[in-house]
């Protein structure tokens, strides 16, 4: 994997750390015994598994897309976690929601898994959170989390969670839409 020709290294403890970290282009040492190190080991093996160095980075970012899709279930439960004291005790808000505690996770924790894979693989990806869907009777909307990729020096958003059918909820689109990003336009990841 790209990655791990990188020179410029940041010890990570929690995956948090982990995503963080390869997102900024920094190549990860986890600390032995430690989540991270447990999580790390199993997104290279995912990212090896599921791509090709043959693939162009559309393709990379395709393969991780449906990767993501076909395995993990949205987890309602937790999207109605409001306390932070509460969310940071579920793994649905993390890397292991998508690849352990039998794989359900929200927004949260998909953007982060779709982050670490696709810069992991050698495609620039950022995760991007703010707010989503219809106001409430309060004007409050929801927050939510999803990417920007750049594949084949295009930007695209990426978005695991609406683009998930299977997720029940009068917010979900087609697997494929535009977002409106910081007033500019963003274009659609088409899945052709």
């Amino acid at each position: 994997l790209p990655i791990e020709s990188v020179s410029e290294t940041a010890t990570v403890e929690t995956t948090d750390q982990l995503y963080r970290v390869v997102e900024a282009g920094v190549k990860p040492v986890p600390k032995e015994g430690s989540r991270a190190e447990k999580y790390y080991a199993l997104a290279k093996a995912t990212v090896r598994e599921i791509t090709d160095p043959e693939m162009n980075d559309y393709e990379k970012v395709h393969a991780i897309y449906d990767w993501i899709l076909s395995r993990v279930v949205y987890a309602t439960y937790a999207s109605n976690v409001t306390e932070i004291s509460e969310a940071v005790k579920v793994g649905a808000f993390y890397l292991e929601g998508v690849f352990d505690n039998g794989f359900y996770a929200v927004c949260d924790g998909r953007s982060k898994a779709v982050s670490l894979m696709c810069n992991l693989a050698g495609v620039k990806c950022i995760r991007v959170v703010g707010t989503a869907g219809e106001a409430d009777r309060y004007g409050n909307r929801g927050g939510h989390a999803w990417n920007k990729v750049c594949a084949d020096g295009k930007w695209y958003a990426v978005d695991t969670t609406w683009g998930d059918v299977a997720v029940k909820n009068e917010l979900v689109r087609a697997a494929c839409y535009a977002l409106n990003v910081a007033n500019s336009r963003v274009e659609v990841f088409d899945r052709k």
